[in-house]
């Protein structure tokens, strides 16, 4: 199931590559009564930025990306570090981490050019897990291609999607202590992944049925239980993290121009949204209730990390790591 690639270290920068805004600003929340969130604005070296996880300890991880090229990172202790996948990788996109140093995510390693307007693109993803001070590429037999999105936070599940070879893609929960793949989709759906997985062995994310729509999707690990939530008013529920409580983060999504950010449980999530032309994606949930993702205008992306209003005090220690980071880059 998983093939050896390689025992490349990450490659450390300076802490120049990211540029924290110190000014918080308030997210505004499209249900009334929503709870207050704050959040820091998070720039990376190019053009555009997008975070995927964030840990206990408040390490983040995500990507930054041009029209050209594509890199992955790690924030941890206020200093980013690139994470330059397996060998021979040309971009890596960086989805989740746990608490003991696990990164996943996916890399490519080709061009691919449009022979009518001889445009490049990337090549197929491949997943990788990095663990230990090495990489190693994730690809289920038969598979075309993946992607590890999510990891526990004890780095021993890990889960994400893959393409079955017809181009369908679905999503799955591998164990790395006993090397069991599950595949997590109906047979009848049209697009399936996972990504976020919590302490207690549930794992989030959604599949695509024909004529019905995107289900936001939890799954048990241990006893293989699958819950679907269609949110009222929206063609389109994503699912994409889960902390210990419980407490879900995504998107969903209304209509072509309509795409919102949800925080919550089913039965009670708030929907948030960076601004009213953008498109608001929330992709992971810590235990504080920390969140991060991004909102895109056009084919622009802004990262950002949010915190809950008031903060949990739990919440206190990730304040201070994030203020370090701010601290360093102002020291600069």
């Amino acid at each position: 199931m998983l093939d050896s690639n390689g025992e490349e270290d990450l490659n450390g920068t300076l802490s120049s590559m990211v540029r924290w805004v110190a000014a918080s600003a308030a997210i505004a929340a499209t249900s009334a009564g929503a709870a207050g969130y704050t959040v820091t604005p998070f720039n990376g070296p190019l053009a555009n930025t997008q975070l995927f996880d964030i840990n206990n300890a408040g390490d983040i991880v995500g990507q930054s990306f041009d029209a050209t090229s594509s890199q992955a990172f790690l924030v941890h202790n206020g200093v980013v570090t690139t994470i330059s996948g397996p060998q021979g990788s040309l971009g890596t996109t960086a989805y989740g981490l746990s608490e003991n140093g696990v990164i996943v995510g996916s890399y490519f390693n080709t061009w691919v050019t449009d022979p009518g307007t001889g445009q490049q693109f990337a090549g197929p993803s491949y997943g990788f897990i990095y663990a230990g001070g090495s990489y190693t590429t994730f690809l289920p037999s038969g598979a075309a291609a993946s992607e590890v999105r999510g990891v526990s936070p004890d780095g021993r599940y890990v889960a994400g999607l893959y393409d079955d070879g017809t181009g369908t893609e679905l999503g799955f929960v591998f164990d790395r202590l006993t090397n069991a793949f599950t595949t997590t989709s109906p047979p009848d759906s049209l697009l399936g992944l996972m990504q976020g997985i919590n302490a207690n062995g549930i794992a989030v994310g959604n599949d695509l049925y024909a004529g019905i729509g995107r289900a936001g999707v939890t799954y048990d690990i241990a006893t293989g239980a699958r819950t679907e939530t269609f949110l009222d008013g929206y063609h389109a529920t994503s699912f994409r993290d889960i902390n210990a409580s419980g407490v879900i983060v995504g998107f969903a999504q209304s209509s072509n121009t309509s795409l919102v950010g949800i925080v919550g449980k089913p039965g009670s999530f708030e929907f948030i949204s960076m601004d009213p032309n953008a498109f608001t994606f929330i992709e992971g949930v810590n235990d504080a209730g920390w969140f991060v993702g991004d909102y895109s205008i056009g084919d622009a992306s802004f990262a950002f990390v949010g915190q809950p209003v008031p903060e949990p005090a739990g919440a206190l220690l990730l304040a201070a790591g994030l203020a370090g980071l701010a601290l360093r880059r102002r020291a600069r």
